[in-house]
């Protein structure tokens, strides 16, 4: 979560879980997507929080929607959210690229491998990394990878996205899990998703499928669903990115606003 400091450097409070398998918290300490809302609840009680917006981003949209229908939330904003099971695509899981990065006996090498390689040639990483996010034109990834480049503050977010996936074993564990919960069956009780909900989808997004967006925005109750053309899905680039942020701290701001009134 360090490559969204931009939320905190507005004056809010970040607060970052780690979930079951994460940077060795214990795997088995819930059952199912659902539990992790509760992780996340224990966390927020134990710092003396009382009032909470929810910030959840792709695999972690379904946890975050677990914890607005159950916990007291002021508002819910959404990234590209799962909102029901998922099966990642089998193509992206076989490709010789993934098998060497998410390998129990190299994964820590590639995944330091990549890090230094970022910090001395982004574009090298980068690019990839656009192709396997987003269903775009090389014309056009070359364009938003050119923006990135050229933008201090774009460059060093995608940096910072890049250093998180390493050490990879330290995140491995957790997301093997989470793949395996994501595939069971995620029932929302959708009516008690009632305070204000902003989210945002892209239509090029290739990880996704759209028919998790479609499930949004037919069942929300107090909401606004956005389908940008962005690249991106974790972090958002280029123009429609700047934009995707600064709405998102102006949703922030306005709740935390009409809660202190």
């Amino acid at each position: 979560m360090h490559f969204r400091d931009w939320v905190a450097q507005k004056g809010f409070r970040l607060v970052a879980v780690n979930r079951p398998g994460y940077y060795n918290l214990p795997v088995d300490v819930v059952d199912s997507i659902k539990g992790h809302a509760d992780v996340y609840h224990a966390v927020v009680e134990a710092l003396g929080i009382k009032k909470v917006q929810v910030f959840g981003v792709s695999m972690g949209g379904l946890s975050a929607l677990y914890y607005a229908q159950k916990y007291s939330t002021q508002s819910l904003m959404l990234w590209c959210p799962l909102t029901g099971e998922y099966h990642p695509k089998q193509e992206a899981l076989d490709s010789p690229f993934a098998k060497l990065f998410l390998s129990p006996y190299f994964q820590d090498v590639i995944s330091w491998l990549m890090r230094r390689a970022a910090d001395l040639s982004p574009k090298l990483l980068l690019y990839p990394l656009l192709q396997a996010e987003v269903n775009l034109e090389a014309q056009h990834l070359q364009r938003i990878l050119k923006q990135i480049l050229n933008d201090p503050f774009e460059k060093a977010q995608a940096l910072k996205f890049m250093h998180a996936t390493a050490p990879m074993s330290k995140i491995y564990t957790g997301m093997m899990d989470e793949l395996e919960k994501a595939a069971q069956p995620q029932p929302f009780d959708w009516a008690q998703i009632n305070m204000p909900v902003l989210a945002y989808a892209s239509k090029v997004d290739n990880d996704v499928p759209q028919d998790h967006f479609e499930r949004l925005e037919q069942e929300l109750v107090n909401g606004q669903l956005k389908f940008m053309q962005v690249a991106g899905h974790f972090v958002w680039w280029g123009e429609e990115g700047k934009q995707v942020q600064a709405e998102t701290l102006a949703f922030f701001q306005q709740h935390r606003d009409a809660a202190a009134g």
